[in-house]
């Protein structure tokens, strides 16, 4: 999933449109659009309304939650909120896509572009703070037991594991390896609600980083010491 693919399945969103010519029903394999009636409102897929609108075809009535109020009252909430905001689907997609083919439609065009980018910014430093919150998890969660099994691993031939005193090495080393990824799944979780499709997209980074940290941890657990 990237930005591309973002904005191409907004562009399946309903947006209200006034049409300036009168035409028939058009027949489309997702559906019929129409038929169109000069000056009566009526509402369309985005993509299609753009393409109507870069023929001059149509005059795109921008959503209320576009408006330069609502979206300083969103701003206000990611600001003052420690969680996320909740958002109209595709958000940051749809006004892109707006600001970019129906600047002239948009009232206060300028200041929405500023509004908006003010609360991705804000979102976006709420979803990195989260990660980084995510990732310390485990070393928070530690506890004293933990440190015994860690013992376990350091020195297993020196620590004997409760109720088995002949086990060998490379057994306590597994079963210390089969704790330790029990503990990090039942200590680690995360959910992160209210989050846009486009904001998962930019945390791809993230994301490709904490898998990697996985890689490492796995393959530092499975290996076995000679």
């Amino acid at each position: 999933m990237n930005a591309e693919r973002c904005e191409f399945l907004a562009g399946n969103s309903l947006i209200e449109v006034i049409p300036s010519i009168s035409d028939s029903t058009i027949f489309l394999i997702s559906g019929d659009i129409g038929p169109f009636e000069a000056g009566v409102p009526c509402k369309l897929p985005i993509w299609i309304a753009i393409l109507m609108k870069r023929k001059h075809n149509c005059k795109l009535v921008a959503p209320k939650w576009m408006e330069v109020d609502e979206l300083k009252k969103i701003l206000t909430s990611e600001t003052e909120n420690q969680g996320l905001a909740s958002l109209p689907d595709h958000f940051f997609e749809i006004t892109h896509m707006l600001v970019r083919d129906a600047t002239d439609d948009i009232f206060e065009v300028e200041a929405v572009k500023s509004l908006v980018q003010d609360i991705y910014d804000r979102r976006d430093a709420k979803l990195r703070t989260s990660a980084m919150a995510f990732l310390s998890q485990v070393r928070f969660c530690w506890t004293p037991e933990d440190d015994e099994c860690h013992k376990i691993q350091m020195y297993p031939d020196v620590v004997h594991l409760p109720g088995k005193p002949n086990i060998s090495t490379r057994c306590r080393w597994r079963l210390y390896n089969a704790w330790l990824l029990q503990h990090i799944n039942s200590t680690c979780h995360a959910q992160l609600d209210c989050v846009q499709l486009l904001e998962t997209s930019s945390a791809r980074a993230t994301l490709e980083a904490c898998k990697q940290m996985g890689i490492v941890i796995r393959n530092k657990h499975e290996s076995t010491p000679l």
